[in-house]
């Protein structure tokens, strides 16, 4: 919407390799392996990140390589596919257990980490009976699978299946079970958002600043931020995958300058 000019180059597999901002530098270059596997991805900002993959086509492991350091992260599994073991920059591992059908029950993280270690505890059905850390948190469901208290606190829904009271929050929908607005315990405003006509957040209001953002889209990306005064805020652009940014273009507007702060992902 505001010009912005981006251009995407591709292999002759039809696999994403570059994308360019508007005076042809490179904001992302991707490399692939005989797999179409992505193995690299090099982005504007300096930042490297490598994978590599196993023969079922797992990933094993991921290098972020930056400007301050790196961060390595490796990955094993069982037979079945499971992540058994996450282990970062070569000596924190995080240990993964199952039951018989495949549900975590375990999860041990390295010593100092800020989340100790978690068990899961499931009814025959496979619903969450209760989650055991630094202390014990129960959950209590009905015959249809939904929760109906979390640690003691009641939780209600609708007819439609949504989620309406946790005791800290009320929320509520339109007739296309979409939500409209958070409440807080008291039931005054929190958040509002509405909709267009394909099902995208199209704008949010925040009641303790009065303030409503606008989301401009390409697709299902959001790629513009506008403000209450319909001044641009930020702006987005994905690599390959729907979620992926990898870049963050922020804008603070003011009476008498504008400025502009770039973030790449990596």
């Amino acid at each position: 919407p505001d010009g912005t000019y981006i251009t995407y180059e591709y292999d002759t597999l039809n696999r994403l390799t570059y994308i360019r901002d508007a005076d042809g530098g490179p904001v992302v270059q991707y490399n692939y392996d005989a797999l179409s596997r992505r193995i690299s991805a090099q982005y504007a900002n300096g930042t490297t990140a490598t994978y590599s993959y196993d023969i079922a086509d797992r990933l094993l492991s991921l290098n972020n390589q930056t400007n301050t350091g790196s961060h390595n992260y490796a990955y094993s599994y069982d037979g079945v596919g499971n992540r058994l073991t996450m282990t970062v920059n070569g000596s924190n591992v995080h240990r993964y257990s199952y039951d018989g059908i495949y549900q975590l029950t375990d999860v041990d993280y390295p010593d100092g980490f800020f989340v100790g270690d978690t068990t899961f505890n499931y009814d025959p059905v496979g619903s969450r009976e209760s989650v055991i850390n630094s202390g014990t948190t129960n959950y209590v469901s009905n015959n249809l699978n939904q929760y109906t208290s979390v640690g003691g606190t009641a939780h209600s829904y609708d007819k439609n299946g949504n989620l309406t009271d946790d005791g800290t929050h009320k929320y509520y929908y339109n007739c296309e079970n979409r939500l409209t607005d958070v409440n807080d315990a008291n039931d005054q405003l929190i958040a509002s958002y509405s909709y267009d006509a394909f099902g995208r957040r199209i704008s949010r209001f925040t009641n303790h600043d009065s303030r409503t953002t606008i989301f401009i889209y390409d697709g299902d990306q959001v790629i513009c931020e506008y403000d209450h005064y319909n001044r641009l805020r930020h702006k987005f652009l994905y690599g390959t995958g729907i979620d992926e940014a990898v870049r963050m273009t922020n804008v603070w507007p003011s009476a008498d300058i504008a400025g502009g702060g770039d973030v790449d992902f990596g």
